[in-house]
């Protein structure tokens, strides 16, 4: 079940459980999610998307993504910030050799219309032996605390 706060101040930096909005005193935002996957296998995946608001558009800013629990470093992860019918694609982000317990960064300096009602997808593609598992986020960029 996901979850949503809204913070004051300079934005949220770590993991979170569940989805979360923040803002800082320049008005953006950084909304976060995770996804989870369990049973033999046990891991986690946060990612947070920063972006402001200009009249008819989204500015996104950055993209942070953490993979947690595998110990491993050959984690996959996949990010694209699309338009909500997928396509077209604004911005795709594609990286291997992930090592677990690590936040990575990625700039994004996309701005999006508005209309698009755009999403930041992110796959993650756990580091296993054997089967990988995997699992997504997807944080619709509406500058809404719900």
């Amino acid at each position: 079940m996901k979850s949503r706060q809204f913070l004051a101040g300079f934005g949220a930096v770590g993991l979170f459980v569940g989805t979360t909005v923040s803002a800082s005193p320049a008005n953006a935002l950084t909304e976060w999610d995770y996804c989870h996957v369990g049973g033999v296998y046990d891991a986690d995946m946060s990612a947070g998307t920063t972006y402001v608001s200009s009249s008819s558009y989204w500015r996104v800013t950055q993209h942070q993504m953490t993979i947690l629990g595998t110990g491993q470093d050959e984690n996959n992860l996949n990010a694209q910030l699309r338009h909500g019918t997928n396509t077209p694609i604004y911005w795709a982000w594609s990286r291997g050799n992930i090592v677990s317990d690590q936040t990575y960064t990625a700039s994004v300096n996309a701005d999006v219309p508005k209309s698009a009602k755009p999403e930041m997808y992110t796959k993650a593609v756990f580091d296993f032996n054997g089967p990988d598992p995997s699992c997504y986020t997807l944080i619709t960029l509406d500058g809404i605390d719900q």
